[in-house]
């Protein structure tokens, strides 16, 4: 569960410094147009501003100002694995371990206790229909697009809004 909120702030702390990035870069060539002369301080400010930013939305957090920052991410992936064994992984208690994979040489799991297991929904695309499905209808192979709504606000384990798992279609 961990590697999945890593994961996850990583994506998002990507996408924070991609935005800083071309916001600085439109402004510089905004500035370039109506002053002949480069400004170097430019590229300091694009360089430290995420740490700063990060610094910030940390102290938003723990104040109370920042009450939600939802996140949504889709995968078309393939199951690697569903185990129904239940276990304890770093303290973390979970019923449910989903693996999907999350590049041809590696995977990623879900470790998923009683709270995620009731923000999961499965489906299975059968003859251009959609029908409610379950974990068990899972099986290694299977091609799935995985919707996640996250709030990393939240504290890990808690932090899941929910988990769509849609079952595509085999395709001949």
């Amino acid at each position: 569960m961990n590697k999945i909120f890593i994961l996850i702030f990583l994506i998002l702390l990507t996408i924070i410094g991609v935005e800083i990035g071309y916001y600085f870069s439109s402004t510089q060539r905004a500035k370039n147009v109506s002053v002949a002369t480069n400004t170097p301080s430019i590229n300091k400010v694009a360089v430290s501003l995420p740490n700063s930013l990060l610094a910030k939305r940390t102290k938003m957090i723990q104040s109370g100002i920042l009450t939600s920052s939802v996140c949504t991410n889709v995968m078309k992936t393939e199951v690697a694995g569903v185990d129904f064994t239940k276990g304890v992984i770093n303290g973390f208690p979970y019923k449910v371990k989903l693996s999907i994979k999350a590049s041809p040489t590696d995977e990623t799991t879900y470790y998923l206790d009683e709270n995620s297991l009731q923000k999961i929904k499965v489906f299975s695309i059968v003859n251009d229909q959609t029908e409610a499905g379950t974990l068990t209808d899972l099986k290694p192979g299977d091609s799935v697009t995985i919707e996640e709504k996250m709030d990393s606000t939240k504290q890990p384990g808690k932090a899941l809004i929910e988990l769509i798992i849609t079952k595509n279609a085999k395709t001949s």
